[in-house]
């Protein structure tokens, strides 16, 4: 009887019997728990790690572009657009089958879908997972890499490289990646050991290994059935904690090692944090807060995406670039997953971003409409973009003298004109004003949770302030250096004698900023006053600080612009 297609197909997604295969399953582990893909899952570490990595890859939408003379566009009429965003294969969504590979890319090293074509290297039409249990890489007589696929029913199957999409993890040859459970089989293995230990504790009534010790000898039977009557009446954490009856001079005497003594509690809170270092996942994504505080929590998010989904993203990309675009299209067209996709649980952040986007001219209404998938405006007003009416062209910048040059405004007298210097600081104070109010909203948030932690504990709350602003003054100077030297970019006067005076300005701000602050909120925490305090502090607080750092710049600039312009002056003279 002959296999369908698609059964035989759909069948290769179940692991290959027997499962365990490879060099470090030979031997079992020190903490002696046997440990294979299947069972790491068990253990909740792992099993988080893999679901917190898979599934955001799995909902963030696959896009297929063209590239234009005006940039790119996206095709939706194409095949390809069918397999990333529709349907991969006629069993599976997108969700899923992205979250699939993801899940055995992450446990075995290796993730492998077969491409099936129209033609033997036509075009792509389903994407069909295939168990990386059954899948053997090697290269054939004539050097090339190919896929032997051990099959359920009939001889194994032999793919060419051009109709396997794998996306692998780091590996030893660049042809297969590392099974991370392989390599990290004796920190699984502890943390399955440490839970079972404390299962085992507890069924036994919370109470450690113990021998009852008599003078009198037992016979066989006499002694199983003894052993048989003490278990039934005290095994188990429901009969914990029950009196017991000792006779004929027995005594007990404890053999096991107590919880406390064999540092129980601290070894499972390690090998969480040991397997989120093994998978490359921050430790605050498992619920492990102790490292994570109001002012790293949300860099730490940040650097989950950048650190632990954007390697795999582009992994995918790439290999679907090679592998599902025709050699024809290659340069022409692309695949791209979009990340931004992941702010969809953050409103508040989406929105901020298209009001800065639609703001700043590089988002229409149609435009963030789109990307909220609602219907574009009638007519063209939806497409029309915004241009900030105090701005000015950078080249114009460049170009027009500034204050203090001879011939700035125009009559050849030398005197300054103070409108082309407004325009320019207009243009930029929003930028230092919005870096500065981000400064502002931590730093209320963060004073107010620390004003009720340490309510009653003055020398507490001093300490947490002179850390507090130990970091902040190191973060004010990071955050608005971005507009500062932003405004030198646009300006186009840069070198390293402008960049340390801009540097040595910034950190003096940044001194006299955490300085004020902190002795403001001592003195308030003092005097019962910080809620009082908290409503004063706004972004209007920082924004004047922002103003002041905004007029230094442009003063240092302007001194730069005028030595600039003076020595070339000289020198073509």
């Amino acid at each position: 009887m002959k296999i369908p297609l698609i059964s035989a197909m759909a069948r290769r997604i179940f692991p290959a019997k027997p499962l365990q295969t490879g060099p470090l399953y030979l031997a079992p582990p020190g903490a002696g728990i046997f440990v294979n893909e299947e069972i790491a899952m068990r253990f909740s570490a792992v099993w988080a790690c893999v679901r917190i990595v898979s599934e955001p890859i799995g909902t963030i939408p696959w896009k297929y572009y063209q590239i234009t003379d005006n940039g790119s566009r996206e095709v939706t009429d194409d095949a390809i657009h069918q397999l990333l965003k529709v349907r991969p294969n006629p069993e599976m969504s997108p969700i899923t089958f992205k979250v699939l590979m993801m899940m055995c890319t992450m446990l075995w090293g290796n993730g492998y879908a077969e491409i099936e074509r129209r033609g033997v290297l036509g075009v792509p039409r389903a994407l069909w997972p295939i168990h990386p249990s059954r899948v053997k890489v090697k290269r054939n007589t004539a050097g090339r890499v190919v896929y032997i696929v051990k099959e359920s029913v009939g001889p194994d199957t032999v793919l060419p490289q051009a109709n396997m999409f794998h996306i692998k993890g780091p590996g030893p040859d660049g042809l297969t990646g590392y099974s991370v459970v392989q390599l990290a089989r004796e920190s699984i293995s502890l943390g399955l050991a440490t839970e079972q230990h404390g299962a085992t504790f507890f069924g036994n009534g919370a109470v450690p290994g113990f021998v009852l010790k008599t003078p009198n000898k037992f016979k066989v039977d006499e002694h199983e059935q003894f052993k048989k009557l003490w278990n039934d009446e005290f095994k188990g954490s429901t009969k914990s904690h029950k009196m017991a009856v000792l006779y004929g001079g027995m005594e007990p005497h404890m053999i096991g090692i107590p919880p406390e003594d064999s540092q129980y509690l601290e070894t499972r809170k390690f090998q969480v944090l040991e397997i989120a270092r093994w998978f490359r996942v921050p430790p605050h994504k498992l619920a492990d807060l102790q490292r994570s505080t109001f002012n790293n929590i949300e860099h730490q998010s940040i650097e989950f995406v950048t650190d632990s989904l954007l390697p795999w993203v582009i992994r995918m990309e790439q290999e679907a670039d090679y592998k599902l675009i025709p050699p024809k299209d290659t340069g022409s067209f692309f695949t791209r997953m979009k990340l931004e996709a992941l702010q969809r649980g953050d409103s508040k952040t989406q929105h901020k971003n298209f009001a800065i986007g639609r703001q700043w001219g590089y988002y229409s209404v149609n435009d963030i409409r789109g990307m909220l998938d609602l219907n574009k405006l009638p007519g063209d007003t939806g497409d029309q973009y915004l241009v900030p009416g105090n701005m000015i062209t950078a080249d114009q910048v460049g170009k027009e003298p500034l204050s203090g040059q001879p011939g700035s405004n125009g009559n050849g007298n030398g005197k300054s004109n103070n409108n082309d210097d407004d325009t320019v600081k207009d243009s930029y104070r929003m930028v230092f004003r919005e870096a500065a109010a981000r400064m502002a909203t931590k730093e209320v948030k963060a004073a107010s949770r620390a004003a009720k932690k340490f309510k009653d504990d003055q020398k507490g709350f001093q300490k947490w302030v002179d850390n507090f602003y130990g970091i902040q003054q190191a973060n004010f100077s990071e955050v608005m250096a971005t507009p500062v030297m932003a405004l030198v970019h646009a300006v186009g006067i840069e070198d390293g004698c402008l960049s340390d005076v801009l540097g040595t300005v910034l950190e003096v701000s940044a001194s006299v900023y955490a300085d004020k602050n902190s002795n403001q909120l001592m003195h308030s925490y003092t005097e019962g006053k910080v809620d009082e305090l908290m409503r004063i502090w706004s972004d209007r607080e920082l924004a004047e600080l922002a103003d002041g750092l905004l007029d230094k710049t442009m003063n240092l600039i302007l001194v730069r612009v005028a030595t600039k312009r003076k020595d070339d002056d000289e020198y073509q003279s």
